[in-house]
């Protein structure tokens, strides 16, 4: 979330806050102690919308992590919403119920809250962790397809160089564990290969991009496999 954004939401959370506080010690009903129990329970409801928002939007970068940090602040909303209203019925009603039925409504309440709040933030978690674990797993064939593009465009006679650049191309950039000696014999070779043009070795050069390709194939289709 922009600074400027966050700032907005937080300036709109302390307003409402002290629209809440207006009407709670404003209103002439009576004020006794589930008046000021009802109160306490609503600034912590409040208090959690703050918390909410910065760990929902600031620590998400894809879609699926956003929508699970919208899913977050939702709820952070229903239960302060649930929590407002709550209490201005326990404040008419405290001249007839027991002390112990609003402190039980509340504690409940926030129970849920949280086990609601656990719940989606351990989902929203591990969609953190399989992302980065993605975006690390595809590093390794994303710059393999850089580097081959870039010698691509700067040897243009070089027709092997086009079939490797195409080739990476159109590979399956997400690796694993059981790829990672394939992938580094191709990163190899690839150095090789780049060493063999500035050399201008030509036959040095022909060998090592026909068993880049070759090695290139076999990766692909072990990749294949284990999916």
């Amino acid at each position: 979330m922009q600074v400027k954004n966050r700032n907005i939401m937080y300036l709109l959370l302390g307003i409402s806050l002290a629209i809440y506080s207006a009407i709670v010690w404003i209103v002439p009903w009576e004020k006794n102690g589930l008046l000021v129990l009802s109160y306490c329970f609503t600034v912590v409801a409040f208090l959690f919308q703050g918390i909410l928002w910065k760990m929902s939007w600031e620590q998400s970068e894809s879609a699926m992590s956003k929508f699970y940090g919208i899913s977050i602040l939702r709820l952070g909303i229903i239960y302060l919403a649930v929590q407002i209203v709550l209490s201005f019925i326990i404040i008419l009603a405290s001249k007839v119920i027991p002390n112990w039925i609003p402190i039980l409504l509340y504690i409940i309440l926030l129970g849920m809250f949280l086990v609601g709040i656990l719940a989606t933030t351990k989902v929203k978690e591990q969609i953190d962790v399989l992302e980065t674990r993605q975006k690390e797993s595809t590093l390794s064939m994303k710059k393999l397809r850089i580097e081959a593009e870039y010698l691509s465009d700067t040897y243009t006679t070089q027709k092997k160089l086009e079939t490797i650049a195409e080739k990476l191309r159109y590979s399956d950039p997400v690796s694993s564990d059981a790829l990672m000696e394939e992938e580094k014999e191709l990163v190899l070779l690839l150095e090789q290969v780049s060493q063999a043009l500035q050399d201008e070795n030509q036959e040095l050069f022909d060998t090592l991009a026909d068993e880049f390709l070759s090695k290139l194939e076999k990766r692909n289709r072990l990749c294949k496999m284990y999916k």
